[in-house]
């Protein structure tokens, strides 16, 4: 049985200046990936790009918290589609979302001897972060955008969260697996 750490709770909505910094350099790093791939249009699929990056801010909000995971997304997704598309507010709400959600899973526990329960945990919090926060930006476009519903849930939802699942879940378990454990402090 593990014990529950009492300022596990406060860590979730810390905002101290290691999260600060660390959300700017991630926002950029999800901007930057963001752009890297996007002369890739996959086939079949409205205004959609090839963007494994979604993981920053799944990572960003698991690693720094909610609030950091929602900065990076809406800060990164507001840079990069203000720098090719166009802004939507709501795509970057949505994204900030997916931060938000993922970081709803305390990174400490992340550290603990039940590891791979704790990624599991992780990662099927990150794919609901996924679904909700494409949903929230697909479900909006009815009003921003003037889509149908059904334009809004067959082309951008579906079919967005679907890729965005194809790389921010596996992508997510890897680095994971890949950050090193803290030494415990015996004393």
């Amino acid at each position: 049985m593990t014990r529950r750490n009492p300022n596990e709770g406060r860590r979730l909505l810390r905002v101290d200046r290691r999260a600060v910094i660390s959300s700017v350099l991630a926002a950029a790093l999800y901007t930057a990936v963001s752009l890297l791939p996007n002369p890739i249009d996959l086939p079949g699929l409205h205004n959609l790009n090839f963007r494994p990056g979604v993981v920053v801010p799944v990572l960003a909000g698991i690693l720094l918290g909610p609030i950091a995971g929602f900065a990076v997304g809406a800060a990164g997704t507001l840079v990069a589609d203000g720098l090719t598309f166009g802004i939507s507010w709501n795509w970057a709400i949505g994204n900030g979302l997916i931060g938000l959600i993922a970081g709803l899973v305390p990174a400490a526990r992340l550290a603990s001897r039940a590891r791979w329960r704790s990624i599991g945990v992780a990662t099927v919090i990150s794919a609901l972060a996924i679904i909700l926060g494409i949903g929230f930006a697909a479900l909006t476009d009815v009003l921003v955008a003037n889509l149908t519903p059904d334009t809004a849930i067959g082309v951008e939802w579906i079919s967005v969260a679907k890729w965005e699942l194809v790389w921010g879940v596996p992508l997510t378990v890897i680095v994971l697996l890949a950050r090193p454990r803290r030494p415990k402090i015996t004393g």
